[in-house]
């Protein structure tokens, strides 16, 4: 469970992550090397900036933070994939000129990924909850939430650059946005490593809460094991996106045939979208 490898800071992409008051994990997905070729130019192309963001939610966003979205940004549409009941316990607040779009991955909790409040489990039924995050990101691409995922990366992959920028965003802006993320920017051609440095950024912005309860649990519990549990499960560990990844290739066969076969994308669609998002 040692996180220390993944947790140091890639300037680039801090460059990238939005300083607002209100959300410390919206960043731009933009500026990585693609391993597609310019021919016109003989040199990579380039993940386009400034179009494509990932975030967590918008509940604590302030009026200068929603300026800045509408401003500095150009938001034209905000993609919530929380549940129901998280985007009722912490509805988002409105950006000026910003579509809100409510796509749900999960239409139910999934402990360890939806964070929805609970305050009926005893310790002990908390502690048994605790899950193994790489089946429930492998979980995430089967059955409902796969036709969900479906028409939230169409959402995705048709928006066009022109009409504004996009941001797709859960409640930590790590699970179910870490898995669209790894989708999109496998489309683009982007590299292993960049794709997961884009995800493990996050515990840069993240880890400072997951410490707060790891220490609640320590002084209030003692239970040394449980508290590196959750910790753990509030990490971006590689190992949870892997497990995604080969959930599409042990279903699927290939990324590729996921790509076309689960989330019904022609090669139209894919070429557009590379069109639209390499520069």
């Amino acid at each position: 469970m040692c996180l220390a490898p993944w947790r140091f800071i890639i300037y680039d992409t801090y460059m990238q992550n939005l300083k607002l008051h209100g959300s410390k994990n919206i960043r731009d997905i933009g500026g990585k090397a693609s391993f597609f070729i310019n021919e016109s130019t003989g040199k990579p192309f380039t993940v386009r900036s400034g179009v494509l963001y990932r975030g967590g939610h918008l509940k604590k966003i302030n009026r200068k933070d929603a300026r800045f979205l509408h401003e500095k940004t150009n938001l034209n549409l905000i993609i919530d994939l929380r549940t129901p009941d998280e985007v009722e316990q912490k509805p988002d607040k409105a950006v000026p000129g910003a579509i809100w779009k409510h796509m749900p991955v999960y239409t139910n909790a999934q402990f360890g990924i939806t964070h929805e409040n609970w305050k009926t489990d005893t310790w002990e039924q908390l502690t048994a909850r605790i899950p193994d995050m790489r089946v429930l990101y492998a979980s995430a691409l089967k059955g409902d939430s796969l036709e969900h995922m479906k028409d939230i990366i169409r959402e995705i992959v048709t928006h066009k650059p022109e009409d504004g920028a996009l941001l797709y965003h859960c409640t930590e802006g790590k699970d179910r946005t870490g898995i669209i993320s790894l989708i999109l920017l496998r489309l683009l051609g982007v590299s292993d490593k960049d794709i997961y440095e884009d995800y493990v950024f996050t515990n840069a912005v993240s880890m400072k809460h997951a410490k707060k309860y790891t220490f609640l649990i320590m002084l209030l519990k003692h239970d040394r094991d449980a508290a590196n549990r959750l910790e753990f499960i509030m990490s971006a560990d590689p190992s949870f996106l892997k497990a995604a990844e080969d959930a599409m290739t042990a279903d699927w066969g290939s990324f590729e045939r996921f790509v076309s076969d689960g989330l019904k994308l022609t090669d139209e669609d894919i070429a557009a979208f590379r069109k639209n998002y390499l520069v």
